[in-house]
């Protein structure tokens, strides 16, 4: 589907799918470049989303968020990983559908016009901090036939043995 690593939560059946990409440093400034890779794992989220709409209305309180896309982009200052440190690594996480804006014509540039993020010229994106809590309060997430198809496809990669990373949260630790 285009994503690293998966969160779960229990609580509100709900799965945030992030996407890592890498910033570098040109001339002390951070940024993001978008390149095919990019394009193309858009592609397939997007694919996933159209097929899956989710159209059942809310059921309960714990089915509401405030966007139940549940693809998530995260822009990480290349500055080497220290795993041993403990540390969340920081960097800057936009909404796919936020992304799409980022890309297209009106979103951020670079000097010479293309498509360019950095800290300075991207004024709306979530924290590490802002991402943890509306991920942890159930705010953002899928919810429905989209939870429900990556809850399956995840037990079907785990049992086969492929390669799968998922960070989950339950009512109980």
């Amino acid at each position: 589907m285009g994503v690293d690593l998966i969160y779960y939560s229990e609580t509100y059946e709900s799965f945030v799918l992030v996407q890592y990409k890498l910033m570098r440093t040109e001339h002390k400034v951070v940024l993001y470049r978008p390149d095919a890779q990019l394009d193309k794992e858009l592609a397939r989220m997007a694919d996933f989303l159209e097929a899956h709409l989710t159209k059942e209305p809310i059921q309960s309180q714990e089915q509401y968020r405030l966007s139940d896309d549940g693809f998530m982009l995260k822009l990480v200052p290349n500055k080497g990983l220290n795993p041993a440190s403990g540390e969340l690594i920081k960097g800057m996480y936009i909404p796919r559908e936020y992304m799409r804006f980022m890309l297209g014509p009106a979103g951020p540039k670079g000097k010479h016009g293309g498509p360019q993020i950095t800290f300075e010229n991207s004024t709306r994106y979530l924290t590490i901090s802002e991402f943890v809590a509306s991920v942890r309060a159930g705010w953002i997430g899928t919810r429905g036939i989209q939870s429900k198809l990556i809850h399956e496809m995840t037990r079907q990669f785990y049992e086969t043995g492929h390669a799968l990373l998922v960070a989950r949260e339950s009512a109980t630790h």
